[in-house]
């Protein structure tokens, strides 16, 4: 059986979340689908930001999405998003990558947040590089989290 790999340079499974701050001021975030789990987890208990809603859907590059944009546009609501990726690297071959997706139009204070966390060291040599992937992104509904084990269900006895 041949695998099939959901994330490619041209396509990512996200969750676009509707989220809530302490403050009270919401904000999109797209999180990768594999990641979505403990990012919720860190998110909701480190820094009580609320869950308000959330969307399956898929991040494609304008390249793929130009090829294929009559299928894309039938498969959910369209909108522009970018992919922010980020390597910070030494002089002796010490490598970090960052990716980050975003609404297209907060795509440049994600940038400038991002390089910020930069280490000043790198920053003044110029040891990093941050690539912009523009592209769309495909909400396709609510997100239906598939659960293996439902805690609630499980019985304690064993049959005889």
């Amino acid at each position: 059986m041949q695998k099939i790999d959901l994330m490619t340079a041209e396509s990512s499974q996200l969750v676009k979340c509707l989220v809530q701050n302490p403050a009270q001021q919401t904000s999109h975030r797209l999180i990768e689908r594999d990641s979505f789990d403990l990012w919720y987890y860190l998110v909701s208990t480190k820094h009580n930001i609320k869950l308000l809603e959330t969307s399956l859907c898929m991040w494609v590059n304008d390249d793929e999405f130009s090829a294929k944009e009559e299928i894309y546009r039938r498969a959910g609501d369209v909108e522009r998003a970018n992919r922010l990726m980020l390597m910070v690297f030494d002089d002796t071959g010490n490598y970090a990558n960052t990716t980050r997706y975003v609404p297209a139009g907060d795509s440049q204070q994600l940038e400038t947040i991002l390089i910020s966390h930069v280490p000043e060291a790198q920053r003044a040599e110029g040891q990093y590089s941050l690539q912009c992937d523009v592209g769309f992104l495909v909400v396709t509904g609510p997100l239906q989290q598939l659960k293996l084990l439902e805690t609630a269900s499980l019985s304690t006895t064993i049959p005889n």
